[in-house]
């Protein structure tokens, strides 16, 4: 059941000091690095042009 699963789990972690080694996460996903990517092509509020007023 999901119970002993957690119980193990915090077993695992009580013991080792941390996550277990499968436990960690892997890599962002394919849409958070694909955010990311876009936000550094953006241009920065700075280079954006001034309007004279």
């Amino acid at each position: 059941m999901l119970s002993d699963a957690v119980r193990i789990l915090l077993a695992r972690v009580a013991r080792e000091g941390g996550l277990p080694a499968g436990a960690r996460g892997g890599p962002a996903p394919r849409s958070a690095r694909r955010s990311r990517t876009i936000a550094r092509q953006l241009p920065t509020p700075t280079s954006w042009p001034r309007c004279a007023n």
